[in-house]
């Protein structure tokens, strides 16, 4: 009989330290399982505070260069072409033509007025003619020149096997 209850005690010691270690496994799951919820959404809120952290900092730098531009604006104003100086512009954008050998015309679009902060302007569209290389260096001039511009878009295409024709159109502004 007392190897029936050695049996018995070593048999009842073993299921429930199995038992134990069942619950202990289970609970390391559970455990592992939630760890892994809570680390995805630390890491998240951490991403959403670098975030807001940059936009802090973005919108900071952008109130300082706002003014910055502010205290620029007269300067620029005063070096921005006055309305009526813009009748040489056609002149002086075929002069650019002709100086780049392409040839070109010039037509205007609609106007926008002046506004208290904001500069008037005028659309305009240049086609012209010429090699490749010609036409690049017109592009530059005309960013280059005395004017305020703006290129809006620019196609080039093939109008034979040595000359390209460009349509380029713009806002010049003025104030």
């Amino acid at each position: 009989m007392a190897v029936k209850s050695f049996k018995k005690k070593i048999s009842i010691i073993i299921s429930v330290s199995l038992g134990i270690v069942a619950v202990a496994v289970i609970a390391l799951i559970i455990t592992t399982i939630d760890l892994g919820k809570v680390s995805k959404e630390i890491q998240e809120k951490r991403l959403e505070a670098i975030t807001q952290q940059r936009a802090v900092g973005a919108l900071a730098s952008l109130r300082a260069d706002s003014k910055k531009a502010t205290e620029l604006f007269p300067r620029l104003e005063k070096a921005m072409t006055v309305r009526d100086e813009l009748l040489t512009f056609r002149p002086e954008m075929q002069g650019l033509g002709t100086k780049n050998k392409a040839p070109l015309t010039i037509t205007f679009g609609p106007e926008t007025g002046r506004k208290e902060d904001e500069p008037g302007s005028i659309q305009f569209t240049i086609i012209a003619q010429g090699a490749y290389g010609n036409l690049i260096e017109l592009i530059r001039d005309i960013e280059k020149s005395r004017y305020f511009t703006s290129l809006d878009n620019f196609d080039i295409v093939r109008q034979n096997e040595e000359s390209l024709n460009l349509t380029l159109t713009g806002k010049v502004f003025f104030r």
